[in-house]
């Protein structure tokens, strides 16, 4: 199981239509997902330029209004603008959200907020890399000697737990957090507790990850958790 398995067993178990992917980044995991109707968002879209090809008309109908760039068809949207832009705007609803964006908790706070406000009922959220095996990728910079990065994610996942939020992470792919609709209280976070949360030693996540993030293996998720959610 990967995060773009886990994605597709969602979909189709909850009959979800409606997917937004932030941070889409070259398009592995928004080409692969199997739904109606998508849409994605990211600062930087130039792979998949070159897939969705637009209209002499449409690129100079940006260039007049000097809007970012966008595709939109019946079924794909594309916008390359950050989260924040995307979300700062009133629109479409969405039954599913696939946060893999920017790797630090600050912004997937941002995120999770957001994406809680335009999900429909019944929806669900999932995030990426919330479960860092190594100290080593889970800085706030994009370490050199690796390719892999998670960031600081998980303390994201780790203080809206600690707020009530009701969020299981799985325990594969660097991590996979679900999350379906829930109401998120104003002001779940303050500046301090950004503070506190950058001052967050990797060992709390070490010592106990069930306690910190909610960790479980999807085989347990997949018997307990999915099957209620469906019924």
């Amino acid at each position: 199981m990967d995060r773009i398995q886990l994605v597709n067993t969602l979909i189709e178990t909850y009959g979800y239509t409606r997917y937004l992917e932030v941070g889409v980044q070259k398009g592995d995991c928004f080409e692969q997902i199997k739904v109606k109707y998508k849409t994605g968002v990211d600062p930087e879209l130039k792979y998949m330029k070159k897939r969705y090809k637009k209209s002499i008309a449409d690129k100079l109908r940006n260039t007049l209004n000097n809007t970012h760039w966008t595709y939109e068809s019946e079924h794909v949207n594309l916008h390359e603008l950050s989260s924040d832009d995307f979300f700062a705007n009133p629109g479409e609803t969405y039954d599913m959200v696939f946060i893999d964006g920017l790797h630090l908790f600050d912004q997937v706070l941002k995120d999770y907020t957001n994406a809680q406000q335009r999900l429909n009922p019944r929806g669900c959220i999932v995030m990426h890399d919330c479960n860092p095996l190594a100290e080593q990728s889970a800085g706030r910079v994009r370490p050199k000697e690796t390719n892999v990065w998670n960031g600081d994610t998980w303390k994201a996942i780790y203080h809206l737990r600690k707020s009530g939020q009701n969020i299981d992470v799985l325990d594969f792919d660097h991590g996979c957090g679900i999350a379906f609709k829930q109401e998120v209280p104003e002001n779940i976070w303050t500046d301090s507790d950004v503070e506190h949360l950058k001052q967050l030693p990797f060992a709390t996540l070490e010592a106990d990850r069930q306690a910190a993030v909610g960790l479980r293996s999807w085989e347990d998720y997949r018997k307990t958790q999915l099957s209620r959610q469906a019924g």
